[in-house]
């Protein structure tokens, strides 16, 4: 959460733009039916980061299609994780 309390832009107030303003960044989460996709995005709508994985599904019974929450929560996190790695000008 930001000083202003928006929960959706992530600030890094250790590096300013040249313009003096903080670097604000947009962390969007896609939850699809068979895939889960993570962007971070600059202010100017570029891409700094991303990363996809494949939503692990049960099958416990013919017809019946499951998914674990906690493998689920666990990949959202490797993702997020993974969409940050390597760019140290956002954290």
């Amino acid at each position: 959460m930001n000083q202003e309390g928006d929960p959706c832009l992530l600030e890094n107030h250790q590096n300013e733009n040249p313009d003096g303003e903080t670097n604000a960044y947009v962390l969007s989460v896609d939850v699809g039916t068979t895939s889960l996709r993570c962007h971070i995005y600059d202010r100017h709508g570029n891409i700094r980061g991303s990363s996809s994985k494949r939503i692990e599904m049960q099958y416990p019974h013919q017809g019946w299609v499951e998914v674990v929450p906690d493998v689920l929560f666990d990949q959202l996190v490797l993702s997020v994780k993974e969409s940050l790695q390597g760019n140290d000008t956002i954290l």
